[in-house]
């Protein structure tokens, strides 16, 4: 088997998602990348992957929220 180097994206994937779970903000992700001089649609496109993964973990609600209205006089 052939080893296969991380495409560009797939490696800012994985920084993502890792400084995600350490605390960092995607603001704060964008800036650092950014600074490191990967471009912004790279990075836009492996945020937009990594929302995607959280996205699909995250269980759908099983009832709907009730909404009630109440007038206060």
């Amino acid at each position: 088997m052939e080893f296969q180097p991380k495409t560009v994206i797939e490696q800012l994937i994985d920084y993502v998602r890792k400084n995600l779970e350490k605390g960092y903000t995607l603001d704060a992700l964008r800036v650092s990348l950014k600074d490191q001089g990967y471009s912004m649609i790279s990075i836009e496109r492996a945020i937009e992957r990594v929302n995607k993964e959280i996205a699909s973990k995250i269980p759908p609600l099983k009832e709907k929220p009730q909404i009630s209205y109440k007038v206060i006089r």
